[in-house]
């Protein structure tokens, strides 16, 4: 897993390590445990072989292409979305308008990558591509309407390292990296109140996230990717 405290910043004028006292800090105290109590999705009320009923595509008309993209399996002895990038990238989204991020501000999933695209690097557009991504969304409204934190399994990005775009509303942290983990189940936990309230650096918090959403691409490349999302949790310390 990604180590926050050794993380890297990557903008427009190259990569930057963040000093110890710019690093993320747990918002956990020693002794406590992670207890994750909201089941978000776990894929077991949903038909096999179909796209999961209560995900959206983000972009309009891309349905029937998203529904090739994604779509619910048996593996490993366990349901999971399967997504495997076909002609075009699709981003689907589960809406969770009751996220009290103070209440839960972890996000807890697992994930496997089979097939990394060749080459992907997100700090660049000609190359930028990830396997497996993992979002968490806020709404902003208009010019920019979504901001998010994008959790990603990268080709070729070290664990931990950061990138922002779009004036820093999308941000990307690195929470496995290339192929030695390949083809193996992952759980991912994410401390987004703590990743919200460090790469935003908004006063007061950007506040609730709306919801979750999921990636797999590979159009800049042009190669494949293919990778599996479940047991999305919420999750707070005691």
């Amino acid at each position: 897993m990604a180590a926050l405290a050794a993380g890297v910043l990557v903008g427009c004028g190259g990569t930057t390590v963040l000093p110890p006292s710019q690093a993320p800090k747990p918002t956990k105290d020693e002794g406590e445990k992670l207890v994750c109590d909201r089941k978000v999705e776990d894929f077991s009320d949903n038909q096999i072989g179909v796209f999961p009923s209560d995900w959206k595509v983000r972009d309009s008309g891309q349905e029937e292409l998203g529904a090739e993209t994604y779509k619910v399996v048996d593996v490993d002895g366990g349901r999971a979305l399967h997504g495997k990038w076909q002609k075009e990238t699709v981003t689907i989204g589960l809406v969770l308008e009751d996220w009290d991020i103070n209440r839960h501000p972890v996000l807890r999933y697992r994930w496997k990558a089979v097939k990394l695209p060749t080459g992907g690097d997100e700090t660049r557009d000609d190359l930028n591509d990830t396997g497996a991504a993992v979002y968490a969304i806020w709404k902003v409204g208009f010019p920019m309407y979504v901001r998010g934190i994008k959790y990603a399994w990268s080709t070729t990005l070290a664990e931990g390292t950061r990138t922002s775009k779009r004036m820093k509303h999308d941000q990307m942290l690195v929470m496995d990296s290339g192929e030695a983990h390949l083809g193996e189940w992952r759980t991912v936990e994410v401390d987004v109140q703590l990743h919200s309230l460090t790469f935003f650096e908004e006063k007061g918090g950007v506040g609730n996230p709306n919801g979750i959403a999921i990636m797999t691409d590979a159009d800049t490349t042009g190669t494949a990717a293919e990778a599996y999302f479940t047991d999305f949790e919420l999750c707070h310390y005691e």
